[in-house]
């Protein structure tokens, strides 16, 4: 099962955004996003990360088992970061009819066939084989290089962050990688313009990578809005987290 964190506190408004993190990290990572937000976050973690099981079986971490795993009593407000957008975008797109909203950060549709794809599975398998043969400590130090994580890493803020990504289990992110990374996940591009609820792309400015894939993925929705956040690179709620929280306050009041 699944565990989740609920950030509850008294609000203006009513609403229960159900929020999933990025790789190496937990639904905690939402914690700090909570305090600059006027609505309740419900914030997951993903198999194999924080509270959640650790299964000892590698393909019970692929995106078809995970997202069995994940239900809702209502039409939910889904949020996701990264790993968790890509897992969120998908849901709402095999669920089109059961969803309220969707908040992608830094987030895609998956890579489509090609010698991509395939670069993709091969850098995907390196990083598996890395997370299996060291410590925790040596695959946060080497994740932590990577362009995209950089920015993250240099807030103010990465103290209680650092501690959740020194708590996870090298084995989970040994086989996250391998069955649930972007080289093997089908894309979802064409299912985009069925998705009829109102979507919120975010990125920050100096996430130029990303820049471009929300607006290439707002060619196909039909109720769309893309937000640059300035000061910010890949992980925007991390490094602007009262400039991110305000923006999504008010994406939720016309709910």
């Amino acid at each position: 099962m699944l565990y989740r964190h609920t950030f509850k506190r008294k609000r203006q408004n009513r609403h229960v955004v159900d929020a999933f993190h990025g790789f190496f990290g937990s639904g905690s990572d939402f914690q700090e996003l909570q305090e600059h937000c006027n609505f309740d976050l419900r914030a997951w973690d993903l198999l194999g990360f924080g509270n959640s099981l650790i299964p000892d079986e590698g393909s019970l971490y692929s995106l078809d088992h995970q997202l069995d795993l994940i239900d809702f009593e209502d039409r939910p407000h889904l949020l996701g970061y990264s790993m968790g957008g890509r897992l969120a975008l998908q849901w709402a797109v095999q669920n089109p009819d059961r969803i309220q909203s969707l908040v992608l950060i830094g987030a895609h549709p998956g890579i489509k066939e090609g010698e991509a794809k395939k670069a993709r599975r091969e850098w995907d398998m390196e990083w598996s084989r890395y997370f299996a043969t060291n410590s925790i400590e040596a695959c946060w130090q080497a994740w932590s290089e990577l362009p995209l994580i950089k920015d993250q890493c240099s807030t103010s803020n990465i103290q209680q962050r650092l501690q959740t990504r020194l708590s996870q289990d090298p084995r989970s992110l040994s086989w996250s990688m391998r069955y649930f990374g972007s080289g093997c996940m089908t894309d979802c591009w064409k299912e985009l313009s069925a998705l009829k609820v109102p979507v919120l792309l975010i990125a920050g400015e100096r996430d130029l990578k990303y820049i471009e894939l929300n607006r290439q993925m707002a060619i196909y929705l039909p109720q769309v809005e893309i937000l640059i956040q300035s000061g910010a690179g890949h992980a925007p709620h991390f490094e602007q987290p009262e400039s991110v929280g305000r923006a999504l306050s008010r994406w939720y009041q016309r709910f």
